[in-house]
């Protein structure tokens, strides 16, 4: 479980940091590690007929990892981190925009279209095409979320979230 954690974290962080801009197009639950995985990308887009957003750690009797619970704080209002983080609270797609959290909560069959827009635009005007203008990018994020990244890429800052630990069902469900 922490060779697996390990791999998702640097996965998370060169996401967080990476050269371009990069759009999620979430059609679903947005939750747990696939909470981790679309708040590392710059721009989301989520389905508002279905699908939740939360962190459900306390509900498994895990403990987020340093770098993660640092990429929850860079992507997420302060506001929201007691209830979010702490205590698992959900949240619908349209709460999420709300809070800027989302670009915007989108019915069921505009979800990839919006985010499709938006990589367009983004685009249009061929400024990623250069390396100077990615180098630049990529150094702007890297700054903007040294913590979250360094938390993310650091081998002497890991923490396992306690999968070892836990108390499982024959179906991979806490007994919590």
């Amino acid at each position: 479980a922490d060779e697996l954690q390990r791999a998702a974290e640097s996965l998370l962080a060169r996401i967080l940091c990476f050269n371009l801009p990069t759009i999620a197009a979430i059609n679903g639950h947005f939750c747990a590690a696939g909470a981790m995985l679309g708040l590392a990308f710059d721009f989301r887009y989520m389905n508002k007929d279905k699908g939740l957003f939360f962190v459900p750690a306390v509900d498994l009797g895990l403990t987020y990892s340093p770098g993660m619970t640092a990429l929850m704080q860079a992507k997420t209002p302060v506001h929201m981190h007691n209830d979010m983080i702490v205590f698992g609270k959900r949240y619908t797609a349209t709460e999420l925009e709300h809070e800027r959290v989302v670009v915007q909560a989108c019915p069921t069959d505009q979800v990839l279209g919006k985010a499709l827009a938006r990589a367009q635009d983004l685009t249009a005007n061929g400024r990623f095409g250069t390396a100077k203008y990615r180098q630049t990018l990529h150094n702007i994020k890297r700054n903007t979320y040294e913590r979250a990244q360094s938390a993310l890429f650091d081998p002497s800052n890991f923490q396992g979230m306690g999968f070892g630990e836990g108390d499982w069902d024959e179906h991979g469900r806490s007994k919590l």
